[in-house]
């Protein structure tokens, strides 16, 4: 099938259309449309501005744009041509207004007959949805009579059966992800066995099952209405199909003839010729498998949309008001993941912008403090994520801890001062969370209710948001009220029990290593969960807290418990797992080594000129080694403190067994390494700070987008520019001190 082909479509004549005078009826039923195009290859071009037009008059709310082969990318790869159509509908997306959704969510096309490599495809459709993209689109209208088939866009016989079509399907479906099918009716045996060999799988059959009404199809009406009312029966057995009921006046169906009218057919005429179809449809599905889909613009040809719409209402005008919410809005809604409450921004494409970073164009409000929550959205910020810090009006606490703690957490942020006590600074927060993708908040467990900050409010003004809250011990369990802090949480989950000296007290690790882990794990959520997003266009709550990523750091250690029900206990700076490997001291200072295998064993006995000891049994593998550890290093250590340690490190360098220095921190700067890996960043040319290791990603490196900020130093901007405040508001809010006053 050529991809770019565009479909034939019949001019429409707008004065004709307006010749119908009809008023809408029962305007209170709401209606989502399945399904609708919008092009620029008829006469004249029908775009986002047309549409809203024609689905205001019918009461549309809401509608779900389906591929037509428009706007293919032009260049690159041939099998991501098709992105570019998703591209112009997200475009096209955020144009609504005036109470129509317009493609509030949107089915590509993707060649599936590519197999499993139509992932990499799927991949980037999703991503440029910008969270709206909802599945795909096969059209696998083939007849061997070239009058009723398509042509340029027809495909061959049997695609729905194809094995790579089917592996295509599977990663189709592994992504969560509909499958829309544009079959004729003599190909519904073929739709029920792709139903029923993917069972789980959304399947949408378009265009009331397409029973063909040209061609040799012409004067066969009876038999074709028996024959595909046979085929939709034994479609409607397979639970996972819906039926879209619309495309009545495409010429290859015709179910509303397209001959020359003085004027429109009224909605009753229209209603009456399709009365035979849709109530199959209904008696067939059930008003929970069938939902109304315009086909506009190819159906306007023949009626206007309020026309088509009092239709369908005059059709299921028999029907429970439930039955006709499911209909014409509930079923679309279930399928395409359409919420009645969209977000007030549209969720922007998450490729690289011009700035080159992965995260461009990412909004994140971050009201945590201290260190794993900040460290987080730094993270994010790094990446190229606009990320707003709101601060109580004395600042975060580590402001008083000394420059380098506040610093290590909060570059690349600007910084706002709110009074939340107040309801005007409460106010300002849930607006800034309206704008935002991802929330981080580290406040004690139900805290935030109070302000009218918790995920529960906020996702419903906002059902994009991404919200990482971070504490001590979550939110649920007998603890979760507990505050908790890094120190409580290495000793609580054993990690102190593991550092120090044997015969020494636990001691805790010399760093705030589960507030960086929390910090490391809350970004990988809050990436995995804008990864779905792409895909359900929904936000999430992400629950961390330091006790789970404490008791996941105990890895290995935990694990020998879970097997062994082994309490392993401190060992100061020996590896339990493997020996020799721990530190020794030089003649000039402090060596580590890891021995983790017998050849490293012999190559380092070889390199020391003590190769008897591969040959002693105590020793002769790495079980035996760690069993007799304090003999081994016994031996080793008045062998090491014989020589300095740059003598050490080239002897072991050229026996390529491990072995390193043991640094202080300013040795660790200063180790050549370091510059050549650029592991200080001097930001502005004023503050030098610790890199991020991403900055090595190859085309989307990360980098610091400002120094840390001063407390409120970007109130006026935050307020004035994001949140349209007038300066005059801005200063109340400051005199008033709702709002902290930015430095001089």
């Amino acid at each position: 099938m050529s991809k770019r082909a565009k479909p034939h479509v019949h001019p429409v004549d707008e004065a004709w259309l307006a010749l119908s005078s009809e008023a809408r009826i029962e305007p209170d039923i709401d209606i989502v449309d399945s399904h609708f195009h919008l092009w620029d290859f008829s006469e004249p071009a029908y775009y986002s501005n047309t549409y809203i037009e024609d689905a205001k008059s019918a009461g549309i709310s809401s509608s779900v744009y389906v591929d037509c082969t428009m706007a293919y990318r032009e260049d690159g790869p041939v099998e991501l041509e098709p992105v570019g159509e998703v591209e112009f509908a997200l475009a096209e997306a955020n144009t609504s207004s005036q109470g129509v959704s317009v493609a509030a969510g949107i089915v590509g096309w993707a060649d599936l007959t590519l197999g499993e490599n139509v992932g990499s495809v799927l991949d980037a459709l999703e991503i440029a949805g910008g969270g709206l993209f909802r599945g795909v689109r096969t059209r696998a209208t083939y007849d061997p009579d070239p009058a009723a088939g398509y042509g340029a866009m027809g495909v061959g016989p049997s695609l729905l059966l194809r094995n790579d079509y089917r592996r295509g399907v599977e990663q189709l479906h592994s992504r969560g992800l509909v499958l829309d099918v544009y079959a004729f009716h003599t190909q519904l045996q073929e739709v029920a066995d792709l139903a029923r060999a993917f069972p789980d799988l959304p399947i949408i059959l378009n265009h009331i099952g397409g029973p063909l009404g040209i061609g040799r199809y012409a004067d066969m009406g009876e038999q074709v209405f028996a024959d595909w009312a046979a085929g939709m029966s034994d479609v409607a057995s397979c639970p996972n199909v819906v039926v879209k009921i619309g495309g009545f006046a495409i010429s290859r169906i015709a179910i509303v003839p397209l001959h020359a009218r003085e004027r429109p057919y009224s909605s009753l005429e229209v209603a009456e010729f399709c009365r035979p179809w849709v109530g199959h449809c209904f008696s067939a599905f059930g008003a929970q498998r069938c939902m109304f889909g315009s086909n506009f613009p190819v159906d306007k040809v023949a009626m206007p949309m309020l026309t088509l719409v009092n239709a369908m209402k005059h059709l299921t005008s028999h029907l429970h008001y439930s039955d006709r919410e499911d209909f014409f809005a509930t079923n679309a809604r279930r399928i395409y993941k359409i919420y009645r409450q969209a977000p007030k921004r549209k969720i922007r494409m998450l490729s690289p912008s011009s700035s080159g970073q992965s995260l461009s164009g990412l909004k994140v409000l971050d009201i945590s403090r201290v260190m794993a929550a900040p460290f987080a959205a730094q993270m994010l910020s790094d990446l190229g994520a606009e990320v707003i810090k709101v601060e109580a009006l004395s600042g975060d606490d580590t402001r008083i801890w000394g420059t380098h703690y506040f610093r290590s957490a909060n570059r690349g942020k600007k910084s706002i001062a709110v009074n939340l006590k107040d309801k005007r600074g409460q106010k300002i927060v849930q607006k800034l969370a309206a704008q935002s993708d991802i929330l981080l908040e580290n406040f004690k467990v139900g805290d935030l209710v109070r302000y009218g900050l918790d995920y529960e409010t906020l996702s419903k003004e906002n059902p994009g948001l991404l919200y990482l809250s971070v504490t001590g011990f979550g939110q649920t369990g007998p603890r979760s009220a507990q505050p908790g802090y890094d120190t409580i949480i290495q000793g609580m989950t054993g990690i102190m029990t593991l550092c120090g000296e044997p015969d020494r007290p636990p001691a805790r690790a010399g760093l705030p290593m589960v507030d960086i882990m929390s910090g490391l794990v809350g970004t990988v959520g809050i990436l995995a969960a804008l990864h779905e997003r792409a895909r359900s266009g929904r936000g999430q709550h992400i629950d961390i807290s330091l006790f789970d990523v404490g008791m996941m750091m105990l890895v290995d250690a935990g694990q020998d418990f879970l097997d062994h029900n082994h309490v392993q206990s401190r060992l100061g700076g020996i590896n339990r797992n493997f020996s020799p490997a721990q530190p020794f001291q030089t003649s000039d200072g402090w060596i580590t080594l890891a021995v983790a295998t017998d050849d490293q064993f012999k190559r380092m006995c070889d390199a020391m000129n003590i190769g008897e000891l591969v040959n002693d049994p105590r020793f002769s593998d790495n079980t035996a080694r760690v069993a007799n550890r304090i003999a081994l290093a016994q031996l080793l250590a008045p062998l090491f403190i014989t020589d300095a340690t740059a003598q050490w490190e080239r002897t072991f360098l050229e026996a390529k067994v491990p072995l390193s220095p043991i640094f202080n921190i300013e040795e660790a700067f200063a180790e050549p390494q370091s510059a050549a890996r650029n592991l200080i960043w001097t930001v502005e040319d004023k503050m030098r700070l610790i890199a991020n290791p991403l900055q090595h990603m190859s085309r989307t490196p990360a980098r610091a987008a400002s120094l840390p900020p001063e407390l409120g130093q970007d109130a006026r901007s935050v307020l004035c520019d994001n949140l349209e405040f007038s300066d005059d508001e801005f200063d109340t809010l400051v005199a008033d001190g709702v709002v902290g006053s930015p430095p001089e």
